[in-house]
């Protein structure tokens, strides 16, 4: 599938999906617990060009981790800096996959840590899971681009096979108009320039971001998408469910995402529960820009003072840039911490990406345990914050 010599990627043909597009398409092959299933498998194998532009992808995760993440192909350690495989660019041995016709190709996240045993941490041993989780998500977000689908099997491998995507530009069939602007869900901007030109700022403008621009992001981050979801049961029983613009693992969801701005605290609806159907609308946790400050003594929360609200969470993580929004990527506990520190990366990703399509500046700040307590209780939150992404406005996103 590959032949030696120099990559000769050419990017202009997979210019023309926005980023938007591939967040509400999918590309899920479905797994062995039953994550969501949405397009066709197709019948010509993977051609150089699909398989090198999924490497030139992962190759642009952020890296946020102290620790490098380790990815093998074909027994192959995969290079991020020269996109080969061990220093070489080899024939690929695909692995046999069950009812494809055409091999797939799997991609192995190798480690010494235990998986199955990782709990909520350091900020340094989160970032590594949820970089982790940004990159099995940008293969996701490729294959939507590139044609490849995606069977992502419990954090642990990923298996890339030929697909027709499922792609579409509408909203969920059935929908409940919200609070928030309806998102875009195709826009002007490439997704390839979104993943080549993502990079954190520092530095944010003070300024106020308007509800649509807002709203687009955590519909990227934790949208409803058209496609469906199916979820195995025990002892075979389906179920099916509403997709999302991030897959889940046996489409459980462990993401929540709220904003914090000036104005208040206020949590990402994606579910109309009363009618059952999808939404996009925020919830209020709190109005005002105040937070009363207190601590526990003997089993009793003991208000002590008042804080302005934005300052008390930039003193609670002090590296935190100042900014007028934060998004806060949360975890609803419903799986295991290392799920959660993975779906944290699908949200994170997709929110990143598509503000680099609004022009506007963001920053990944993942917390550690004793941070992801404070904030948790001092702002009041039933979730458990994994991530702050500071958000602001650029030149040009002013301009607009």
């Amino acid at each position: 599938m590959h032949s030696s010599g120099e990559l000769g990627l050419n990017l202009e043909t997979f210019r023309g999906i926005s980023i938007e597009l591939a967040l509400n398409s999918r590309v899920s092959t479905g797994g062995w617990k039953g994550v969501e299933r949405a397009g066709k498998l197709g019948g010509q194998p993977l051609t150089s060009d699909q398989v090198d532009f999924i490497f030139w992808c992962l190759s642009h995760t952020p890296h946020i981790s102290e620790e490098e993440i380790v990815i093998e192909c074909s027994g192959k350690k995969f290079d991020k800096e020269t996109l080969t495989l061990d220093g070489e660019r080899i024939l690929l041995e695909p692995t046999p996959y069950l009812r494809i016709k055409c091999p797939s190709i799997r991609l192995n996240w190798v480690t010494e840590k235990d998986l199955r045993n990782t709990s909520f941490s350091t900020d340094i041993e989160n970032a590594y899971w949820l970089e982790r989780g940004m990159g099995q998500e940008m293969i996701h977000v490729a294959g939507s681009i590139a044609q490849v689908g995606i069977n992502m099997i419990g954090g642990i491998y990923v298996d890339l096979v030929p697909m027709i995507p499922y792609l579409s530009r509408k909203p969920p069939l059935t929908f409940r108009k919200g609070n928030l602007p309806e998102p875009l869900r195709d826009g002007e901007d490439s997704a390839v320039e979104c993943i080549e030109g993502w990079k954190p700022s520092e530095t944010f403008k003070p300024e106020k971001i308007t509800s649509s621009k807002l709203g687009q992001l955590l519909w990227a981050g934790y949208g409803c998408t058209p496609h469906k979801t199916v979820r195995f049961y025990r002892y075979g029983t389906l179920a099916l469910g509403q997709g999302k613009t991030i897959p889940s693992a046996s489409a459980t969801y462990t993401v929540s995402l709220y904003l914090i701005v000036e104005d208040g605290i206020f949590k990402y609806v994606n579910w109309n529960e009363e009618e059952g159907i999808p939404t996009h609308s925020l919830g209020i946790i709190k109005t005002g820009d105040t937070l009363n400050i207190g601590e526990y003594r003997e089993g009793v929360w003991v208000y002590t003072r008042e804080e302005n609200l934005l300052r008390e969470v930039q003193k609670l993580v002090p590296k935190l840039p100042k900014a007028s929004t934060y998004i806060v990527v949360a975890s609803n506990r419903r799986l295991q911490p290392y799920f959660s520190l993975m779906e944290a990366g699908y949200s994170v990703l997709h929110i990143i990406l598509q503000a680099h399509a609004l022009n506007m500046a963001s920053k990944i700040i993942v917390l550690g345990r004793d941070q992801m307590t404070k904030i948790q209780r001092t702002v009041g939150l039933i979730d458990v914050p994994i991530a702050l992404l500071p958000i602001g406005l650029t030149e040009r996103a002013q301009k607009r």
